[in-house]
């Protein structure tokens, strides 16, 4: 494995002498991979919320809609007349490029969000804008999803970054959403209810967490009498709080969200969990790939066998930027996804490139599992 466009660390930084891939030599024994509570399940009614609100996109290049559509022309008189420097009539915007109407949308976490904190936008154009390039968002008020809620909770503004050059009319602001009023989850009660995400359901998952739950906190594996969680269906875990934690519950509930989870043992198929924004990468399984070389971005995976040996005319060389993914191993064992990350993250490779690797080997039919984005 060869990547070139990766930099890492001296320390991580090591030589291989008689490699040139051995992708399909690993086997490694793989560990159980454990996560916490929280990265595969949320408590009912603390999901995310979304804010929303039209908004004026300004300082284009001739890309904008026109000023002879009313759509736009109304809320741009409005602004120029707020901002001290009214319209006479609508007409004087006729040979306006410059402006865009827009969509304004802000995902507020689970744990909500609360005043001052600062969100990402996503903004789309909605009527005939051909580009956003190099535009503003001027101040954009932000309301709650529901059409019944009157209350600004952020106000949204910022330059436009486009993520994708292929699709002009949709940008980001990072960070332009200012909170102006929290947005909180429901307080937990007496119990709460955990829900798994999708990819995790399965009766044997919410036992097992269940179980991981009274576990931790009886610290006693047999305490079966003693159980403040059980399951209710293959999605739902239901966790009783104690009465000795119900005056302050934050301390709990943190506590419960942090319960390791040992995901083999969930009795899921072979998954492989993405999310490129948090770079998240689960597995729930022991997933195989099967060896062939693959090229992203200066990144190369490849496979040598038998296993390289040096001799006078062709000596092994010092490499750097290499790590070995396995020895001592049948050539015929198939290679394990966990020892490509494992290598991959000794050579300090970003989350976000292993996520396209891995989105690779999927679309080239080498991943043995299924693929799950959550991103």
């Amino acid at each position: 494995m060869d990547p070139s466009a990766a930099r890492p660390t001296p320390s991580l930084v090591r030589t291989v002498a008689a490699l040139c891939g051995a992708l399909c030599l690993a086997m490694i024994a793989t560990p159980t991979r454990a996560t916490t509570l929280r990265d595969i399940a949320r408590i009912d009614g603390h999901g995310e919320s979304v804010l929303r609100g039209l908004g004026l996109v300004i300082g284009l290049n001739g890309t904008g809609d026109s000023g002879q559509e009313l759509l736009m022309a109304r809320p741009l008189m409005n602004v120029l007349s707020n901002s001290g420097n009214p319209v006479g009539d609508i007409s004087e915007l006729a040979s306006s490029r410059s402006v865009a109407l827009v969509m304004v949308t802000a995902t507020v976490p689970r744990g909500g969000a609360l005043a001052d904190d600062k969100l990402d936008l996503h903004v789309q154009v909605i009527h005939s804008a051909r580009s956003l390039a190099g535009g503003r968002l001027f101040l954009s008020p932000l309301l709650g999803p529901s059409p019944d809620d009157p209350n600004i909770y952020a106000i949204g503004e910022g330059e436009i970054v486009l993520e994708n050059a292929q699709f002009p009319t949709a940008g980001l602001v990072r960070g332009g959403g200012r909170m102006r009023l929290d947005v909180l989850p429901p307080e937990v009660g007496d119990s709460f209810v955990l829900v798994l995400e999708a990819p995790y359901a399965g009766h044997k998952s919410t036992s097992t967490i269940a179980s991981s739950i009274n576990n931790d906190y009886f610290n006693n594996p047999h305490a079966e009498s003693m159980s403040i969680a059980r399951a209710l269906d293959d999605r739902r875990v239901l966790v009783e709080v104690p009465h000795v934690e119900r005056a302050s519950p934050a301390e709990f509930i943190g506590a419960v969200l942090s319960t390791n989870v040992s995901v083999d043992l969930l009795g899921l198929p072979a998954q492989v969990i993405v999310n490129s924004s948090t770079g998240a990468i689960i597995l729930t399984a022991d997933v195989e790939i099967s060896p062939g070389t693959l090229t992203i971005e200066g990144l190369t995976i490849t496979r040598t066998t038998p296993e390289p040996v040096g001799d006078a005319l062709n000596p092994l060389v010092e490499r750097r930027g290499w790590t070995e993914i396995g020895t001592n191993v049948r050539p015929r064992d198939r290679a394990k996804l966990a020892d490509l990350l494992a290598a991959m993250e000794q050579l300090a490779i970003p989350r976000q490139k292993q996520i396209q690797v891995i989105h690779m080997l999927h679309k080239n039919g080498q991943l043995h599992a299924r693929l799950v984005d959550e991103s």
